[in-house]
């Protein structure tokens, strides 16, 4: 169970939502300026609500009642940003090893399991400038959840994509669906997106929930 119950005052609205769910790939749409990134980062500790408390299943990464806020590394989540952030100088492999090793997590099989479901395994060593766009999607997804986190986040990471790469990618992350069981938020602004890959979709106005 995921449980989100935030307050945080913006400078031209006010974000005050509380959702929850309970498994599978939650999709969060709206307009730009809707706060639905900044529900991410207040999810991933890189900012703070005003109040209220994110928990998940009973075990908080933040309560403003508790005086809870645990630091972006202890919280367990994995975040896909809509650039993707790869590390350049890193080869794919490399990449996606980076988040176990700051975690000291010593089993490497995983990542190659991760690699060979995302159909990247054969590029494991080449450097991000030397792929695709559709690879380095596929790397940073494959990045965010090697290290097996509690939530996945996920920023619009289709919407760089071309149509073709999308029908590719779409039926990749179905497969991703069906074998990792992963929890995940999935910002977009695609309507058959939403509806392809989301088992809920709730809609998001001047931070709050219609």
């Amino acid at each position: 169970m995921v449980d989100i119950k935030i307050y945080k005052k913006m400078d031209y609205f006010t974000i005050d939502i509380d959702i929850s769910f309970e498994g599978g790939i939650l999709v969060i749409q709206g307009e730009s300026g809707a706060g639905k990134t900044t529900l991410l980062d207040c999810i991933a500790g890189l900012k703070n609500p005003d109040r209220g408390s994110i928990s998940i299943e009973d075990r908080f990464l933040y309560s403003s009642e508790k005086n809870i806020n645990l630091p972006v590394k202890d919280r367990n989540i994995g975040y896909l940003f809509q650039s993707y952030a790869l590390f350049p100088h890193m080869s794919v492999m490399d990449n996606v090893l980076y988040g176990l090793k700051s975690r000291k997590i010593k089993d490497f099989s995983y990542a190659e399991k991760v690699l060979d479901s995302f159909g990247i395994h054969h590029i494991k060593d080449k450097l991000p400038s030397n792929i695709s766009g559709g690879e380095k999607q596929r790397t940073a997804l494959a990045r965010a959840i090697a290290t097996r986190p509690a939530l996945l986040l996920l920023d619009e990471p289709f919407s760089a994509l071309d149509r073709d790469t999308k029908a590719s990618v779409y039926e990749e992350f179905v497969n991703f669906k069906e074998n990792f069981h992963m929890d995940t938020i999935l910002i977009t602004h695609d309507e058959k997106e939403a509806k392809l890959l989301g088992d809920r979709i709730i809609h998001l106005k001047d931070g709050k929930v219609i």
